[in-house]
């Protein structure tokens, strides 16, 4: 069997993209269900803004205020899942150009959780839930599979 490394990178970006969309519906759904836009038995929401609350009420933050955040995020995941999508149908272009697009799509992830660690440590998420962890595991996969994408990789025999 004959592993081509572009049908592997196509892979690890559509997984990117559909992450990014389900995460990117998921807190929609759940900024709804808050707005009572959805009803309470709604099930699929992410549940992230009870989240944020709790992380915020260590400085206070009002709840307005924590909606705004939550938009804030939905509108970024929004944006680096559409790169994602966009990067997945211009990917041999993309490489081709020496990977301008893929420079952007990963530069604006490893921004969102990386801006995730600092918050993180400003409200002291540790105290609430194991946040960081699960923050530094999606920064670490963005830069491993960032370094994957721009290689140039041969193909591997199995």
């Amino acid at each position: 069997m004959h592993a081509n490394p572009f049908r592997i990178k196509s892979v690890v970006v559509c997984f990117s993209a559909l992450w990014y969309t389900i995460v990117f519906l998921s807190n929609t759904l759940d900024l709804f269900k808050e707005l009572s836009v959805l009803p309470e038995s709604f099930a699929f929401h992410s549940g992230n803004f009870e989240l944020i609350e709790k992380v915020t009420a260590v400085h206070g933050f009002s709840h307005l205020l924590n909606i705004g955040l939550l938009i804030g995020v939905i509108l970024f995941e929004g944006l680096v899942g559409f790169l994602f999508w966009r990067l997945l149908f211009q990917l041999k272009t993309d490489l081709d150009r020496g990977g301008p697009q893929i420079q952007l799509t990963y530069f604006l992830g490893i921004t969102l959780w990386g801006l995730f660690l600092v918050f993180d440590e400003i409200f002291l998420v540790y105290r609430v839930f194991n946040g960081e962890v699960l923050h530094f595991t999606i920064l670490i996969f963005h830069l491993i599979s960032y370094q994957f994408i721009l290689s140039n990789g041969k193909t591997i025999t199995y």
